[in-house]
């Protein structure tokens, strides 16, 4: 799990640098904003993410949590 949480991080800051992300872009610091083109996907169809944080297959009566996603501080320009 920790191995699965350092490739991660790599791999997110990896991504920063290719998108330009500099001083003045805070990953860790922003809000949840609403966002009507979210979800990208229906997880109940996804094979890699495990069953027990599946909200909608297990009947979570709500979505509205879906149409959320991290919009970091500052000037960041994330895909």
């Amino acid at each position: 799990m920790g191995t699965m949480i350092g490739v991660m991080l790599l791999v997110v800051l990896a991504m920063a640098s290719a998108w330009g992300v500099g001083a003045d872009c805070d990953l860790y610091n922003g809000s949840w904003v609403e966002d009507e083109s979210y979800p990208l996907y229906d997880s109940r169809s996804c094979p890699f993410g495990r069953k027990e944080f599946d909200c909608l297959r297990y009947g979570r009566p709500d979505t509205k949590y879906l149409k959320f996603r991290w919009e970091p501080a500052g000037t960041c320009n994330l895909p």
